[in-house]
């Protein structure tokens, strides 16, 4: 492996460089393809009322019920949530 790398460095070392560009009166500039991101799709009508189940573990077992509720329900649990738990900490009454 070793002897393989010895033999190709000589092999570059010995090989002629190629002949060097002529320099330009005007500095080459180079160009960046930039990336198009997208617009953020906004949620539709149909992807709201898309059903989406999952398997939730219950507390005290060890089988898992099978909720389905729609995005639109999701999001709003989620943000009914958030709500509850900052005006619990805002107020420090948190259950025991």
């Amino acid at each position: 492996m070793i002897t393989a790398l010895l033999a190709a460095a000589a092999f570059l070392a010995g090989a002629t460089p190629a002949a060097p560009a002529t320099p330009s009166a005007a500095p080459t500039q180079t160009t960046v393809s930039s990336v198009v991101v997208p617009p953020q799709k906004k949620p539709t009508d149909q992807a709201a009322n898309t059903l989406i189940c999952r398997n939730e573990p219950v507390m005290g077992s060890r089988l898992k019920v099978k909720r389905c509720n729609t995005q639109a329900e999701i999001d709003d649990r989620r943000l009914q949530d958030r709500a509850d738990l900052e005006k619990l900490q805002g107020t420090g009454m948190l259950p025991r």
